[in-house]
């Protein structure tokens, strides 16, 4: 009995690892890092109008006030820098450039660090100002410091010689990509449950109240009869956290991964539609590029040929 128990527990392992290590395409990891560089550079810019204000010893809040508001183990680099106007300019100037350094995928893996380090500096010296999103920014920022960034698509692949691709120099271990979807999985099961545990979803009403929070919903016009017709209302409220349940699920197997895909993406697009939250659909899409395959860019490659050999006939 003992043994047989060895024997299940050792493939218990072996199957975990299997799963865990399982390789991906590089240039899943490439659309990563592009999306998600592309999307903090946005983000950091924005602050620019307000950084004094919102940053500086000089703004709404001293560091020393920042510290007492926050957790004293969240650290921040600003803890040891001057909290003067000029540094925090150089220290922001810095930033960008590294940013923009991981955009073009230049000693990438150097890079994610630091704009990791950068990040959770700047969030750590003013907490108030930041929200789910920036915390979603700072997850992924983490998980790209362990992915083999620069091996397509960067200044890194064009500086070092590489080898003509073929299949087998296009796939990574992908332990790495696989920790950053099962945080999407559990970001996605974890928004539901919360969602089945309020009555206003439970009973469908829910959309209906948010239709109405007018700080976030508008962006774009919608049909008053949608969000005004209670079977309509209750269908798309159910509809949700439906689909917020099943993404999670159908997305791990293959002949249902990309429903899956197609069902999160329709759904990102269309709450960036309705709704002002900034950046935080876009970058849940990044998140959910790291499902991407080789067949799926592939099938983007016979596309982009197809468009290209029509438009010059």
């Amino acid at each position: 009995m003992v043994r047989s128990l060895s024997r299940q527990i050792l493939r218990w392992y072996s199957d975990a690892s299997d799963f865990l290590h399982a390789p991906v395409d590089v240039r899943t990891v490439a659309t990563i890092r592009i999306g998600y560089a592309a999307l903090l550079l946005i983000n950091v810019l924005c602050w620019w109008p307000d950084l004094d204000r919102w940053f500086s010893d000089e703004g709404v809040m001293t560091l020393a006030n920042s510290r007492r508001i926050i957790d004293p183990k969240c650290l921040t680099l600003f803890q040891i820098l001057p909290g003067d106007r000029l540094t925090l300019r150089i220290v922001y100037g810095l930033f960008l450039g590294q940013i923009v350094a991981l955009l073009l995928g230049w000693k990438s893996r150097l890079q994610a660090a630091c704009c990791f380090v950068w990040l959770v500096s700047f969030q750590h010296r003013n907490i108030l100002i930041f929200d789910g999103e920036d915390t979603l920014f700072r997850i992924i920022g983490f998980l790209l410091i362990f992915m083999p960034l620069g091996r397509i698509w960067s200044v890194d692949s064009l500086w070092s010689p590489q080898p003509e691709p073929d299949e087998h120099s296009l796939v990574v271990d992908g332990w790495s990509v696989r920790l950053l979807q099962i945080e999407m999985t559990l970001i996605y099961f974890s928004a539901a449950w919360i969602k089945l545990l309020g009555p206003a979803w439970r009973d469908g009403t829910a959309l209906y109240y948010v239709s109405r929070l007018d700080d976030y919903w508008g962006r774009f016009p919608i049909p008053a009869v949608l969000l005004e017709t209670p079977w309509i209302v209750r269908s798309l409220t159910w509809s949700t956290m439906a689909a917020e349940f099943a993404v999670p699920l159908l997305i791990w197997f293959k002949p249902t991964r990309r429903i899956a895909l197609g069902i999160a993406i329709t759904f990102h697009l269309a709450c960036e539609y309705a709704m002002y939250l900034f950046l935080f659909h876009w970058i849940m899409l990044t998140g959910w590029m790291s499902f991407l395959q080789t067949e799926d860019f592939q099938l983007a490659a016979r596309i982009l040929r197809l468009k290209t050999a029509n438009s010059r006939t």
